[in-house]
């Protein structure tokens, strides 16, 4: 049996709240807590330290271009779920928009405490 609308909408409007939670807590804090970002930056911390040791600087050139691609790879993957989520309803503007109000909800729950 599929989902009912009202599941929908608040599955949205959720997903757009821990989202805003996150993006909050990075702004409030200075330190991006999101998951998905704690594994690009141990590979960044990764790539600096080869820097230290390799002499070439060929694996660091290695290094570096996965960390770029590894990062590109976590924001197109960001934007296609936030499509996704948001493409749930019939209507795509009126889920970015339940999204967007839960994202907006959520920032605003984390900055003004």
């Amino acid at each position: 049996m599929g989902k009912t609308l009202i599941a929908i909408i608040v599955g949205i409007f959720v997903t757009g709240f821990i989202a805003g939670i996150f993006v909050g807590a990075s702004i409030k804090t200075g330190e991006d807590v999101d998951p998905d970002s704690q594994i690009v930056n141990v590979l960044g911390i990764f790539c600096n330290s080869i820097k230290d040791i390799d002499t070439t600087g060929q694996a660091y050139s290695t290094c570096r271009t996965s960390f770029i691609m590894l990062s590109l790879i976590v924001i197109v993957v960001g934007i296609l779920e936030i499509i996704a989520t948001a493409s749930q309803l019939e209507n795509f503007w009126v889920g970015l928009s339940i999204y967007g109000f839960g994202f907006f909800i959520g920032l605003i729950l984390i900055i003004a405490n």
